[in-house]
C-alpha cells in the first residue's frame, strides 16, 4: 500500500511540472510565430496575452517581446519608436521585472540613436544649406 501511495505522489509531482497555464500556452505559441519570422501575427499575439493575462510572468514576458520584436534585425517591419515606447511601458509595468536590465539597456540605445539622428539630420540640413550657396 505505501509503495501504491509513494507512486501516486511521484506521478501527480511529474504531472504538476508538465502543466502549462493558458497564458503560458499563448506565449508558447507567440514565441512559434516569432521564430518563424510572422513577426506580424507574433506582435498581435504578444499583445493578447499582454491584455488577457495581466500581471501574470506571461504577460511580463509578452510586454518584453514586444519591445524586443520591434528592435529585431530580422524584422523587415521592426520600428525603433515602437520599442521604445514598449520598453517604456514594461519599465513602469514591471519596475522589477526579470528583464529590466535589458530593457534599461535598450531604452539608452534607443534614446542615443535619436539623439544621433537628430544631430546628424540637422548636420545634412547644415551642409545642404552651404552647398546651396
Amino acid at each position: 500500500m505505501f509503495l501504491v501511495v509513494c507512486l501516486a505522489i511521484l506521478t501527480l509531482v511529474r504531472c504538476a511540472g508538465q502543466i502549462m497555464t493558458a497564458g503560458a500556452r499563448a506565449l508558447a505559441e507567440a514565441d512559434s510565430l516569432f521564430n518563424a519570422g510572422d513577426y506580424v501575427h507574433a506582435r498581435m499575439e504578444y499583445a493578447k496575452i499582454r491584455d488577457e493575462h495581466p500581471k501574470t510572468e506571461a504577460a511580463e514576458k509578452a510586454q518584453y517581446k514586444l519591445g524586443y520584436l520591434n528592435i529585431y534585425y530580422g524584422n523587415p517591419f521592426a520600428d525603433w519608436e515602437a520599442a521604445l515606447r514598449e520598453f517604456t511601458k514594461y519599465q513602469s509595468l514591471y519596475p522589477e521585472g526579470k528583464k529590466i536590465e535589458d530593457v534599461n539597456c535598450w531604452i539608452n540605445i534607443l534614446h542615443s540613436v535619436q539623439s544621433y539622428e537628430a544631430g546628424y539630420s540637422s548636420s545634412a540640413y547644415q551642409a545642404r544649406k552651404l552647398e546651396d550657396k
